[in-house]
């Protein structure tokens, strides 16, 4: 994959974000990070948190980092903007981002 593409599709860039994140300098432990709900035997089960971004990890010095991959016209839903903001207040790196190049450079900047 190219690290930019313009009519890459959000798997696309998770893929290759979450692959920049395995191996960026700056960036202790990364995973991928699935919020939703399922039904089994009956009951809901609920996971992640919503507005959660789809890759977090921890940077080199402890800090917490949450990444929200986008397509190009992607939007945030309001759980999602309160989420980041709420990383951010508390002094982590929250970033939205549409290419592997934006996610660098966030990650760049956080160390």
């Amino acid at each position: 994959m190219r690290w930019h593409k313009l009519d890459a599709r959000e798997s696309e860039i998770l893929a290759g974000v979450l692959k920049l994140c395995w191996c960026h300098p700056a960036v202790a432990m990364s995973w991928r990070v699935n919020v939703g709900m399922m039904e089994k035997d009956g009951r809901v089960i609920r996971f992640g948190v919503p507005g959660q971004g789809d890759i977090e990890g921890v940077l080199k010095g402890g800090r917490y980092f949450t990444i929200e991959c986008k397509t190009a016209k992607g939007k945030l839903s309001p759980e999602q903007r309160a989420f980041l903001e709420n990383v951010r207040l508390a002094g982590g790196m929250a970033a939205v981002v549409r290419s592997v190049d934006e996610a660098k450079l966030a990650l760049d900047m956080a160390q």
